[in-house]
């Protein structure tokens, strides 16, 4: 299906850490790729964890099909998003890099990785511990459950509460640099909290998202590249 692979892609940065891969990106799009990528290579559908300010579970397509039909009735039937998909190997069975790179880059902006990787079937539930406060996340993961996803949202202050060990495997573990907004994010209790879920994870993602970094963070002399430099810290102290 094509002999372009994620290894080859000038747009990601892979770390192993003690044989734990890492894949470091500029925009949250771009884990549909990598995601799709170990779907494909395990022929499974993994349980998402996901650290990101944002909860990043719009609609697949919906800024596509707006912009080209102006319809806010957004579906997998709809003609724009057969249009897109027509053609392409996205789904694990007969997954090709080279089109679901093509895909996230031209049609998925980065608040729709989550629920496109849902509907490709890179994944078959989500937790995402976000910056909400408890009202607006029991009202998300209330809409989304009504909607038949395996959905659950966390608020910042639960972190360190949620039993990880608990998350079945096979498990992605996402991160967005945006959800640090202050040196002091990256703590002990944090590191203690996910341990589990680091050393059982398959792969790492880690979205850099800087203009959105800059805009969420409340420390001003912290920078993104801190950011990631100290979760990576956080990572090898863990594995």
């Amino acid at each position: 299906m094509g002999n372009y692979v994620l290894e080859e892609c000038s747009m990601y940065t892979h770390l192993q850490i003690k044989n734990k891969d890492v894949y470091i990106f500029e925009t949250h799009n771009m884990a549909l790729p990598v995601w799709g990528t170990y779907s494909g290579k395990y022929q499974t559908e993994f349980n998402l964890v996901t650290f990101d300010s944002h909860t990043d579970t719009r609609t697949p397509f919906t800024a596509e099909v707006i912009s080209r039909s102006n319809d806010f009735e957004v579906s997998p039937n709809h003609p724009v998003v057969k249009d897109i998909l027509k053609g392409k190997h996205y789904k694990k069975e007969k997954f090709c890099f080279e089109d679901v790179l093509k895909i996230a880059l031209q049609y998925v902006r980065n608040d729709e990785h989550i629920l496109t990787a849902d509907y490709f079937g890179y994944i078959k539930s989500y937790k995402v511990i976000c910056d909400l406060d408890a009202s607006e996340a029991q009202g998300y993961e209330s809409d989304d459950q009504v909607r038949g996803y395996d959905a659950k949202y966390f608020i910042r202050e639960q972190q360190s509460k949620i039993n990880y060990k608990d998350i079945e495997i096979p498990i992605i573990l996402d991160f967005d640099l945006d959800y640090f907004v202050h040196e002091n994010c990256i703590s002990e209790e944090l590191k203690k909290a996910i341990t589990p879920l680091v050393k059982k994870s398959s792969v790492i993602t880690i979205a850099k998202e800087p203009e959105y970094f800059e805009q969420c963070k409340i420390q001003n002399d912290y920078t993104c590249e801190k950011a990631l430099e100290d979760l990576l810290l956080m990572l090898e102290q863990i594995l």
